[in-house]
């Protein structure tokens, strides 16, 4: 039978983000004794580096025992260093499927959680076009939550079951010669709700203007868990202050003064900072 076509070891997407460049893509290994040309299985590699080469962390997604090969990812990362890997798997047990890894920018470094399963295949694959290789592998991406900047979404390809096969008979040797199907399945990582333990602001940036009334700009301090504790806030022009969450309080706000000179002035930039969590 023939496999799914693996492509090639070739960075798949690299992201610039918190001062680093985040990138994927497929590894082989290790090579077959019979033919040392031919790898037995193929995962997915990552890597946080430097703009100028360091590596900050590098991982790997495989099966240590050989079986499941992983391939074609996509990556993001959020404004919390949170990332998240959207990839397919494959193995002569399973159909083409959808998976996910996902990594909590406070783990342990270099290391991803589990690999799960976005969507699982649903019958063999064949389509060569004519060609030598079943083709594999165009659509794959995986993006940032615009609306909060911490969420993410990855979307991925599964075998479909072939057009005119009934369910019952998609295990039958004759769908493998079936030019068969392949979907989409889309996935959210609601990194928010799920961290129960994360304290974040509730954007990435605010945007004041100056003589605005009221002249103070709001900002909103998540605590997804409803945990008791405190936390500390401070500016980059020497405010700060410290926020309590009694339990089950999930949100507490501070106030920026935004002064109005009476001057026209360009746009200026202050940096919020939170620390000295307790709790």
């Amino acid at each position: 039978f023939l496999g799914v076509d693996l492509g090639d070891s070739r960075i798949q997407n690299v992201s610039f983000r918190n001062g680093s460049l985040w990138c994927t893509h497929t590894f082989f290994s290790p090579l077959n004794p019979l033919d040392s040309f031919i790898p037995i299985t193929s995962g997915v590699q990552w890597w946080q580096m430097t703009p100028t080469g360091g590596v900050e962390q590098f991982g790997r997604i495989s099966d240590p025992l050989g079986f499941t090969s992983y391939a074609y990812p996509s990556l993001a990362v959020n404004r919390c260093n949170d990332v998240l890997i959207g990839y397919s798997s494959f193995s002569q047990f399973q159909y083409p499927s959808a998976n996910y890894s996902f990594r909590y920018g406070t783990d342990t470094s270099s290391v991803l959680r589990s690999p799960a399963l976005l969507k699982a295949g649903e019958a063999s694959y064949f389509k060569t076009f004519g060609g030598a290789a079943n083709r594999w592998g165009d659509y794959s991406s995986t993006v940032v939550d615009p609306v909060n900047d911490v969420d993410m979404w990855t979307i991925q390809e599964y075998a479909a079951i072939p057009l005119g096969v009934p369910p019952t008979n998609i295990i039958s040797i004759t769908n493998f010669f079936d030019f068969g199907r392949w979907a989409t399945w889309w996935g959210r990582i609601d990194v928010i709700g799920a961290g129960t333990n994360q304290i974040l602001f509730s954007s990435g940036s605010y945007t004041a203007t100056e003589g605005q009334i009221p002249a103070f700009s709001t900002i909103t301090i998540l605590n997804a868990g409803g945990m008791p504790g405190s936390e500390g806030y401070s500016t980059s022009d020497g405010a700060s202050g410290t926020k309590n969450f009694a339990s089950g309080e999930t949100s507490a706000t501070f106030e920026v003064p935004i002064p109005d000179d009476a001057d026209i002035n360009p746009a200026r930039t202050i940096t919020l900072t939170l620390s000295n969590e307790q709790g």
